[in-house]
């Protein structure tokens, strides 16, 4: 059977699976890397965006390794392990990620069929896999790796496989007090570390996340519940900092989507919230407009952040409407999202120099109908405006410099 064949009879035993196992959302996933035959690498690997493999090594393992080997160049990618090295050792951090990733895909106990035969994914021969690592993340599994192991040189008539590459390729993990066995690679599965710069992994990180909760809302279209690994990442994504049902609900009024318009109030009754308050006209939350920095001082885990609380007010307050516009040094762009429809792509671009008021001549220029302006930044900026005559929510960041006294609106910390 050709190589070709194989990979297809993989994607199409993870399209037919319709468990509660993940293997929809792995599919969908891999289906957007492109599949490129390489044999200058000896097994599989990944560089975030294709997998990349070796012809002779696919012929050489059964249809479950293929399956599983698949599947772990994933993880690596929605895990974000090439953007996640930083100064780390590259093949220490290879190490770590694969005894996490080979945990994880293990749990995932995919029965599917193959003509008459029954088919479950197995972890190839030499998978990295440890108990003591279950439960850890990967910084974790480096940090303890890093302090009781070094790394050592595969010689080429060394016992090893010494042309390995997952988890460090031609090297492996000796302790250092002598005790104990060597680690060796498991010769499959390695990611390469991006060298993109750190503008161009910020967008790549978003664009991740939009496939993970893109993929997570397919799942829900063909009526399958996320599993926990899809959960866990979505999790981390929409992990909100902020109650936005307190903040919202005092800030612009209303305890839900059908509640009641804005009235500033005294400060004496609202002073530790804010600024606004129900009064009897029922208009619900209405409109919002959310602005995001995406200028280059703003880091890769704030842009995270950022699309985790947009997530959350969307789901928590259940707007009429959400239009969102990324600005740098001038509108990038502007995209609206009615009450229902799923935030699930958000465009982000720019990283460029901090300037505000594009926004707000936007939003003038082009009679906007809002409610309520929350603008997502690292509060970097110099041309604050000195009036707004509607609700302007600033959610910040960074707070501990001298740039971040807004004179209008109020504030929100992310931190």
């Amino acid at each position: 059977m050709d190589v070709e064949t194989l990979l297809a009879r993989s994607q199409w035993r993870m399209v037919a699976d319709r468990g509660k196992n993940g293997m929809s959302f792995c599919a969908s996933g891999l289906f957007e890397m492109p599949h490129v035959e390489d044999n200058s690498i000896p097994t599989m690997a990944t560089d975030g965006t294709k997998v990349l493999y070796n012809k002779d090594f696919v012929l050489s393992i059964q249809e479950p390794e293929i399956d599983f080997t698949r599947i772990h160049e994933l993880f690596h990618k929605i895990m974000k392990h090439h953007l996640r090295i930083g100064n780390r050792n590259p093949i220490i951090w290879n190490f770590a990620c694969d005894f996490v990733i080979n945990h994880k895909v293990k749990e995932l106990s995919y029965h599917g069929q193959h003509g008459n035969k029954s088919h479950v994914i197995t972890m190839p021969q030499g998978g990295l896999y440890d108990p003591k690592y279950i439960g850890k993340t990967e910084e974790w599994v480096y940090n303890d790796l890093a302090k009781n192991y070094d790394v050592v040189e595969i010689s080429s008539n060394g016992s090893s496989d010494d042309d390995g590459n997952g988890g460090g390729g031609k090297y492996k993990l000796s302790p250092k007090d002598g005790k104990g066995d060597d680690i060796m690679p498991q010769g499959w599965g390695e990611f390469t570390p991006s060298t993109k710069s750190s503008e161009e992994q910020a967008i790549e990180s978003q664009e991740i996340d939009q496939q993970i909760m893109s993929n997570a809302s397919l799942l829900r279209d063909i009526g399958q519940d996320s599993p926990s690994f899809v959960k866990d990442l979505l999790d981390k994504i929409k992990q909100s900092k902020v109650e936005w049902q307190d903040v919202l609900r005092r800030f612009i009024g209303g305890d839900n989507s059908e509640d009641y318009s804005f009235r500033r109030v005294h400060r004496k009754t609202y002073h530790s919230y804010g600024m606004f308050a129900p009064s009897s006209e029922k208009i619900g939350v209405g409109d919002i407009v959310v602005a995001i920095d995406s200028s280059g001082s703003v880091s890769q885990d704030e842009l995270s952040q950022f699309l985790g609380e947009i997530q959350a007010i969307n789901e928590d307050m259940k707007p009429t409407s959400i239009t969102i516009i990324t600005c740098d040094s001038q509108i990038r762009n502007v995209q609206r999202f009615e009450q229902g429809e799923p935030i699930d792509k958000i465009n982000i671009s720019g990283r460029g120099g901090t300037k505000v008021q594009p926004v707000f001549r936007y939003l003038e220029d082009e009679n906007v109908q809002f409610n309520t302006l929350v603008y997502f930044s690292d509060m970097w900026i110099d041309d604050y405006p000195k009036e707004f005559d509607k609700p302007l929510l600033w959610i910040a960041s960074q707070g501990n410099h001298d740039y971040c006294k807004p004179p209008c609106g109020e504030i929100t910390y992310l931190q």
